[in-house]
This record gives C-alpha cells, sequence and structure tokens, in this order.
C-alpha cells in the first residue's frame, strides 16, 4: 500500500480552502433551503386539498346517516301502526 505524501500548506492557503469549503456548504445549504420550501408548499397544499376533500365526504355521509334514519324511523312507525 502506497503511503501518502503529506503536503505542508501556509496557514493563508489553508484559510483561503476553509473559505472555499464554507461556500460551497452555503450554496448547498441555500439550495436544499430552497428545494425543501418548494417542497413544503406543496405538501401543505396538497394536506388543504385533503382536508376539503374530507369535509365534503363528511357532509355526504352525515346526509346518508339522516336518510338511513328517517327510513328506519319510518318502517318502524310503518310497522307498529299497521
Amino acid at each position: 500500500m502506497p503511503e501518502k505524501e503529506l503536503v505542508q500548506v501556509g496557514s493563508g492557503e489553508m484559510a483561503a480552502n476553509a473559505m472555499d469549503v464554507a461556500q460551497k456548504a452555503l450554496e448547498k445549504i441555500a439550495e436544499h433551503e430552497r428545494t425543501c420550501g418548494t417542497r413544503w408548499t406543496e405538501t401543505r397544499d396538497s394536506l388543504a386539498r385533503v382536508t376539503l376533500s374530507q369535509e365534503v365526504h363528511a357532509k355526504r355521509w352525515e346526509k346518508l346517516a339522516w336518510m338511513v334514519g328517517a327510513c328506519s324511523l319510518a318502517l318502524t312507525v310503518a310497522t307498529l301502526t299497521g
């Protein structure tokens, strides 16, 4: 296994390299924030649509429950009176 050579770097060059790495990291973080912001907006909009759909379906089921209850009551009354 070949041994790696150690290269000595001056403190100015090391600081410049560190600044480059930090700048690249900040750019990646900014890109990640943009991507997550977009995805969160899409998710929030999707959840709003699901909530609206759920409310519409709940109203339909409530109407159906009233109809079933009214029909059951009418059938019971009809059976008992006639």
